[in-house]
């Protein structure tokens, strides 16, 4: 069949659709950039891969050093008892003190026993001397350690005599040859798990620990549910066939990951860590400026093939713009556009049902608004602070007088703020927890740290509910109630309580003053405490004692003080001497009297606070306290503190008067004469 001059132009006259323009400036632009990418993608991904793998290695060989030296630490403590001479008899009853005397300096430790080469035990401490006993968990191991005469690494299993999860490492006490004994260290896993914690990990990446038998010992993700269980299928495949490498694999909570293990010749322990796959496999960047340019260059190649092949469309677009135009405006649209694309003409009649639909939304929208503001004044009423914001982390769109009065920021101030920057929301598990809980529940409830406009932190009890609007967008309901003041109550009587126990167990102030200064700087949540005794002949507090936690490391500050002696009115400390009342220093570093101010700067420490140990108005000594944070004076915890050092002068008076009156009996006892 064939088609005349004129059919053949009609034809050709004919609107295309458009789906057929934008195929062609869509292939005609981005393929050059698609084949660049590819190529570019390609590469990063290798280099990355192998940088990955290489760091991984790297990071779990020198994580399981770690482990192998907290575990020669172990060892050697215990082999030097194992040397003891009250091992040469047969009664352990004077090793049994002994053996107390060295499990009180190790705090990560369960428990210490002896057992004979079958693995029955003789002793435990745990248990009273002479108490009847099970055999050890592990009398294989207690066999090798007698057999070889070598200390033997256990590995985690549930103690016979603990009832818990812990691993022991076994020494043979050697004499004339023979073994004799094989003395045990019983070790929580959670000396391992510390060691974990330090290495502040992104939170893709997941370190784990096990023993010879691939049982956890410890691990970084939910450590209490998975101690004790058994590694991953393909982590105990690859462990028998190479001391370190890499792979991908599934965890234990079924996801995909990378993973770079280390197994210790030592102990027969490995390291396991691993990374999710998403992170290696991402595309990563290549050099970016070579990109950029090469880029540019085919992005601005493909844009001009497109208007090139584009232009004929332009004048129908423009046209439809027009319409589109007067359709905002609310007049009515040109009864034709000239157009060679039939979807333009398909376009103008949906404009025009758009906008009847638009104006019906548009009135059912303002009615929703009118209720919602209506139930909203209702909240103005309460006393509690209530906002609304968009979620997730988004901006706050409503804010009632509650949230003015409890935070101090006026309405103006407050909306469109995300409410986490505005107010420094602080949660132990960080703000991403809070909206990963809110997205799955719909609904979130707990404490919450906020701190108000001039600078002060509240502890709020937050309750929060996601809902979603009409249009779809999602929003938080929030309400908060300020508990701070009976925070405050709890935290005195969990500061008066411990002191008071302190006290009461201590037969002197020198062996309570470690106890009291850990209470105060955990209680307090305080980073540094120091102990200071009055020196009456110089008339000067001398420092008696400095406790910081492991964690919070302070060398220069921590010189600095232990050798200091303060005359009244001298630094911090001085003043106290001189006032007999607490002093409180929000910045120690920007006070020209405090003596120390470079050491702590160099530390970080910024707050102090130092309080007397009174008896009457006489001064006895001091402690102080100091923080990382610039802190201004707490009111409620001065008064806590004051009473606790007027506590501690009446201690010291009643031991005092115990050792005046010991000292007098022990006289009378060696000058009295018997009676005849």
């Amino acid at each position: 069949m064939s088609l005349s001059l004129p059919e053949v132009k009609s034809f050709f006259r004919r609107p295309l659709r458009l789906r057929y323009h934008l195929i062609t400036v869509f292939l005609v632009t981005m393929t050059p950039l698609f084949l660049f990418a590819v190529y570019m993608i390609y590469r990063s991904v290798e280099e990355e891969r192998a940088t990955f793998r290489r760091g991984a290695i790297e990071r779990t060989r020198a994580i399981m050093t770690a482990v192998d030296s907290e575990l020669k630490s172990s060892i050697t403590t215990l082999e030097a008892l194992a040397t003891s001479r009250e091992l040469d008899g047969d009664d352990l009853r004077l090793f049994y003190d002994e053996a107390m005397r060295v499990f009180k300096s190790q705090r990560d430790w369960t428990t210490i026993n002896v057992a004979d080469a079958s693995g029955q035990q003789l002793m435990n401490l745990l248990r009273p001397f002479g108490s009847e006993l099970p055999l050890v968990a592990e009398p294989d191991k207690v066999g090798i350690a007698s057999k070889t005469q070598r200390t033997v690494i256990g590995n985690l299993v549930l103690g016979t005599t603990t009832k818990q999860l812990d691993f022991a490492i076994r020494t043979p006490v050697v004499r004339n040859g023979q073994t004799k004994y094989v003395i045990s260290g019983v070790v929580k896993p959670t000396v391992i798990g510390e060691l974990l914690a330090k290495q502040q990990l992104p939170r893709d990446w997941v370190l784990a620990v096990m023993d010879a038998n691939h049982r956890i010992v410890t691990r970084t993700l939910d450590p209490e549910r998975t101690v004790g269980e058994i590694a991953a299928q393909g982590l105990r495949a690859a462990l028998p066939e190479s001391a370190e490498g890499w792979g991908r694999g599934r965890s234990k909570e079924e996801k995909d990951v990378y993973r770079a293990y280390t197994r210790s010749p030592f102990s027969g322990w490995s390291v396991s860590m691993n990374i999710s796959a998403q992170v290696v496999d991402a595309p990563l960047h290549g050099p970016l400026l070579s990109v950029a340019l090469l880029g540019l260059g085919l992005l601005s190649l493909g844009i001009a093939l497109a208007l090139l092949l584009s232009s004929r469309t332009a004048a129908s677009i423009e046209s439809l713009s027009s319409s589109v135009v007067d359709l905002g405006l609310g007049k009515a649209a040109a009864n034709h556009v000239p157009s060679r694309i039939a979807e333009v003409e398909h376009l103008r009649d949906a404009f025009l049902t758009a906008r009847r639909l638009i104006q019906e939304r548009s009135d059912e929208r303002d009615q929703f608004e009118r209720e919602v503001w209506r139930q909203a004044s209702l909240l103005e009423l309460t006393h509690d602070a209530v906002f609304v914001r968009e979620f997730p982390h988004g901006p706050i769109i409503y804010w009632n007088r509650g949230a003015e009065a409890l935070y101090g920021y006026p309405r103006a101030g407050a909306m469109g703020h995300s409410p986490h920057t505005l107010l420094k929301t602080f949660h132990p598990r960080g703000m991403d927890f809070v909206e990963s809980e809110l997205a799955e529940k719909g609904e979130w409830s707990g404490e919450l740290i906020h701190t108000t406009r001039d600078g002060r932190k509240i502890c709020s009890d937050s309750r929060h509910v996601l809902a979603v609007q009409a249009d779809g967008k999602r929003i938080v309901l929030e309400t908060n109630r300020d508990i701070s003041v009976r925070k405050r109550e709890e935290k005195t009587r969990q500061v008066q309580s411990a002191v008071n126990g302190i006290l009461a167990e201590s037969p002197a102030l020198i062996e309570a003053t470690p106890k009291l200064l850990r209470v105060l700087c955990e209680l307090g949540e305080w980073d540094v405490a120091g102990m200071w005794e009055m020196d009456r002949t110089a008339n000067e507090l001398a420092c008696v004692e400095v406790w910081h936690p492991a964690s919070v490391p302070v060398p220069d500050f921590e010189a600095d003080t232990r050798p200091r002696r303060f005359a009244p009115g001298t630094s911090l400390v001085g003043r106290v001497l001189e006032s007999r009342e607490p002093e409180w220093i929000a910045d120690v570093t920007r006070d020209r009297n405090f003596l120390r101010a470079a050491s702590a700067r160099n530390d970080g420490i910024h707050a102090g606070f130092c309080f007397p140990i009174k008896l009457g108005e006489e001064v006895l000594g001091a402690i102080e306290c100091f923080s990382r944070e610039i802190r201004p004076p707490d009111v409620a915890f001065v008064q806590t503190l004051s009473a606790i050092g007027g506590q501690l002068g009446q201690f010291i008076q009643r031991k005092r008067a115990e050792e005046a009156l010991e000292l007098l009996n022990r006289i009378l006892s060696k000058d009295a004469e018997p009676v005849a």
